[in-house]
């Protein structure tokens, strides 16, 4: 039996508020569009009739706290869910934050 279902993807959002922005000279220089762009996005996708939203790799600029509570409290408000993969900024970032033996 054939199920058909519509969803899309959208990768490596790197979502970051303006405080969170690293200015770093060889950091990836559009986040600073990031939420703009995001948005725009999902208001291209209001129109679909999705069934989910897939979010594969990196969701936020570096794994801070502050930009995965905008990105959840903005994905809680869509009309259908959404399935994420942490990217390697989310691994990098949980490892740093594990306290070394020495």
């Amino acid at each position: 039996m054939p199920r058909n279902f519509r969803f899309a993807i959208a990768s490596d959002l790197h979502i970051a508020l303006p405080q969170t922005i690293h200015h770093a000279p060889h950091r990836f220089h559009l986040v600073e569009v990031s939420i703009p762009a995001f948005e725009f996005v999902l208001a291209q996708l209001e129109s679909l009739d999705l069934d989910f939203l897939l979010l594969p790799g990196d969701l936020t600029q570096h794994g801070e706290p502050e930009n995965h509570a905008w990105l959840v409290n903005r994905l809680s408000r869509l009309p259908y869910p959404v399935y994420v993969v942490p990217g390697i900024m989310m691994w990098c970032s949980a490892i740093d934050r594990i306290p070394t033996l020495a």
